[in-house]
């Protein structure tokens, strides 16, 4: 293994996903914007995937992402993942409000994004719904339902997604998240949450792993949260799939506790189910006791987890990682851990 990488220097001041299009492509999208929706009208081929309520999708919205998704060339369960990790499907009141970096609506635009989208909705206008819950007296509008959704579709075409959940639409959702390397475990939590939801519209579609070994899976993730910088919240990040979310208190950066933060983060137990879930092992997110029945008695050879009623954290190859002082804001990261007091679980194979 080599040397973990050191955490990025990029800092969320909320984790929640930010749609940050570079200035010059930005204008240059402002300039050919209906001569290209029209063109992508025209280009749709195929038929349209269809996009069941199975996993929690509200009805009212799968024929949107499944009209959005035709027009754009984009699978419609991308655009299904990226509307719930945006606003838990628009039921998040907080989304129509600007958050800290000024995104608002259904898909978190920046206005200044918003600009160069708004007319997304044309191509897709005879699929409009005579109501749903949100709702603007004039089209284009941020915090309207059907135009937001066809905004991220246009947007995510622009920056490379494709019709498949692969690695181009990997890469795009790492842009359309923020900056990396701090988006990069956003994206790939969205990413596996639209292949969890297709798989269970569409049983004979296989979730897809992250490719490779499980030992390099979990290097790569647990690089990629380590660079992500996520504070540590007690509390946060307790669903499943694993996420940052609000919890009982955070720590600032001199690792104070913040009662009623708004922040995002993770707790111990959260981090390590949410570095297990990323790296496609199958399990629910666990507490830290949850995890002391983990898998398999003992230590691993490459992979250990070490838990104990009020903490747990990870060894991998010889390095541990998990959430800590030592680290930014006290979240997840690489950072030395005594294992006195701890019970040992591994993965079979490893």
């Amino acid at each position: 293994m080599s040397t973990p990488a050191q955490a990025g220097r990029v800092i969320l001041a909320h984790p929640a996903g930010r749609c940050v299009l570079a200035w010059m492509l930005g204008c240059l999208a402002a300039l050919v914007l209906l001569p290209a929706v029209a063109m992508l009208a025209l280009l749709a081929s195929g038929p349209p995937q269809t996009v069941g309520i199975a996993g929690g999708i509200p009805a009212v919205y799968a024929p949107m992402y499944e009209a959005a998704g035709a027009a754009y060339h984009i699978d419609p369960f991308l655009l299904a993942a990226l509307h719930r990790t945006e606003s838990d499907y628009s039921r998040d009141p907080a989304a129509f409000t600007p958050n800290a970096a000024g995104a608002l609506g259904p898909m978190q635009f920046l206005p200044s994004t918003w600009v160069a989208h708004r007319e997304a909705w044309r191509a897709l206008a005879s699929r409009r719904p005579a109501s749903y819950p949100h709702m603007c007296p004039a089209h284009g509008c941020i915090t309207d339902d059907f135009d937001a959704i066809a905004a991220a579709a246009l947007y995510l075409h622009q920056l490379g997604a494709d019709s498949t959940l692969g690695q181009a639409t990997f890469q795009a959702l790492i842009r359309y998240k923020g900056t990396p390397p701090a988006s990069i475990p956003y994206a790939r939590q969205t990413l596996a949450l639209a292949q969890q939801l297709q798989a269970a519209s569409t049983t004979s579609t296989p979730i897809q792993a992250a490719g490779g070994l499980l030992i390099d899976r979990l290097i790569t993730v647990a690089n990629e949260i380590a660079g992500a910088r996520i504070g540590y919240c007690y509390g946060g990040g307790h669903v499943t799939p694993a996420r940052p979310t609000h919890g009982s208190y955070c720590h600032d950066a001199s690792n104070n506790h913040i009662s009623g933060s708004a922040y995002d983060g993770l707790d111990c137990s959260s981090a390590v189910s949410m570095l297990l879930q990323q790296s496609e092992v199958n399990t629910a997110t666990l507490d830290s006791s949850g995890f002391m029945g983990f898998a398999l008695p003992g230590e691993g050879v490459r992979f250990t987890v070490w838990a104990n009623p009020a903490h747990v954290f990870v060894v991998l190859d010889g390095h541990g990682w998990g959430t800590s002082e030592a680290n930014h804001y006290g979240g997840p990261g690489w950072a030395p851990h005594t294992t006195v007091g701890f019970s040992p679980r591994h993965l079979q194979g490893l």
